[in-house]
């Protein structure tokens, strides 16, 4: 640009060097014209020949005419040089003012280079302390690699016990489930059989006063009438005797011991209510009720048929007493969706996937789930540390408007005893 410049200021000067030198030609010729004129006169008034001056007039005023002609061609490309020589240097200030800018924002380009370098410079100490502390971190993440594998197999053995103590919680509520069947079933018994012994201590006290009054009446006439009425008291023992065992202990007890001691009757009740020693006090009096039946019926012959009757209505009375069996658990229905048990979130497809989370330890599982007939069934596990608790076979309980994971009648269900609820 600079260069273009100075040709384009060039040229108008050249132009206007021209026109000065054809000027000052001009003005050397009108010159030399009036003193050849002043020459001629002069000549003409000393002695010359006019007609040789008038021909050289004639020259110089053609010359003069020429110079003229080209003195006006000079002040017109004059004219036009500085016409010219105006429009360059409007366009001289014009460049001028846009190169003020453009060498300003030449420096700016300048400070903002040295501003770059600068830039540059930190940004490679950046990248040098980055660098080291990527190396210090990498180092930090081997050590964490290897803190998270140690703590991943401690994990897994946390998982096992876990699953062995669940397995066991499982199987320990299963036998506390179980016992306490069994402790409603023997408190029935108990009561039953508190129910009993308290019929038979009546019927006992109305035997003796009967004893008592045919005592009164029976003639003492040897042992005959005694051995017909051991007899007949052998004949009709068995019959009672093989329809309730506990009837015939009590019948025995009321012939052959007439007199029951009140700490006596109420020993059965105590024992009946410790539940381990129950089952061992009402088989006690069974096994020994044929000896002492028949050892009391022989004595009393006479009172045998009265005290069959109501040993043969001891059973309906012990059918009508008897505890009934607790109702079965309402079966429960689960549907696909997403629900929490415990710790876990569960989230069940309809295509028969499943997805288990645990938050506390940070884990999932995956695997194929089916609820068919009350039982969930898990299986197919994939990931996750607890996978030895699976294939997972749970019993689904519907408690008020809860619903429950139990223990089934076969497979392992460690989750048993929790909620599940839809989220």
């Amino acid at each position: 640009m600079p260069k273009s410049m100075g040709m384009a200021v060039a040229v108008p000067a050249t132009l206007a060097v021209i026109a000065v030198g054809g000027a000052g030609f001009g003005a050397y010729m009108y010159n030399e014209r009036n003193l050849a004129l002043e020459e001629l006169a002069r000549q003409s008034a000393l002695s010359g020949s006019i007609a040789a001056l008038e021909t050289e007039v004639a020259g110089l005023t053609s010359q003069v005419k020429a110079a003229e002609s080209q003195l006006a061609e000079r002040r017109s490309q004059l004219e036009a040089a500085q016409a010219e020589l105006a429009t360059v240097e409007a366009e001289h200030e014009r460049l001028s003012s846009e190169l003020a800018p453009m060498r300003e924002e030449i420096a700016s380009f300048d400070s903002r280079r040295a501003e770059a370098e600068q830039g540059t410079t930190k940004a490679i100490e950046d990248f040098k302390a980055a660098d080291a502390r990527l190396k210090e971190l990498t180092g930090r993440e081997d050590t964490l690699r290897a803190t998270v594998s140690k703590l991943a197999g401690e994990v897994q053995d946390l998982d096992r016990r876990m699953e062995g103590l669940r397995s066991e919680s499982g199987a320990l509520v299963a036998a506390a489930q179980s016992a306490a069947r069994q402790r409603t079933d023997l408190q029935g018994m108990v009561e039953t059989l508190a129910q009993l012994l308290a019929s038979r201590s009546e019927e006992l006290v109305q035997l003796e006063r009967r004893i008592g009054e045919q005592d009164l009446k029976v003639p003492t006439e040897g042992p005959a009438p005694l051995a017909a009425a051991a007899g007949a008291g052998a004949q009709a023992a068995p019959e009672p005797a093989s329809e309730e065992a506990p009837p015939a202990s009590d019948e025995a007890e009321e012939a052959g011991e007439p007199e029951v001691p009140a700490e006596e009757v109420d020993e059965p009740e105590a024992q009946a209510e410790e539940v381990d020693a129950s089952e061992d006090a009402a088989a006690a009096p069974t096994d020994a009720a044929p000896e002492e039946a028949a050892a009391g019926e022989a004595a009393e012959a006479e009172d045998a048929a009265p005290a069959e009757a109501p040993a043969e209505e001891d059973p309906a009375a012990e059918t009508a007493e008897a505890p009934q069996p607790a109702p079965a658990a309402e079966v429960g229905e689960l549907r696909a969706g997403t629900y929490g048990i415990g710790p876990l979130f569960a989230t069940f497809v309809p295509d028969g996937t499943f997805t288990m989370r645990n938050v506390e330890l940070d884990t999932s599982v995956t695997g194929q789930w089916e609820a068919v007939n009350g039982l969930l069934t898990l299986s197919d596990p994939e990931g996750g540390s607890g996978s030895s608790s699976f294939p997972m076979v749970c019993r689904l309980v519907k408690e008020a408007q809860a619903l429950k994971l139990a223990v089934a009648d076969q497979g392992n269900c460690p989750l048993a005893g929790m909620d599940i609820t839809r989220r």
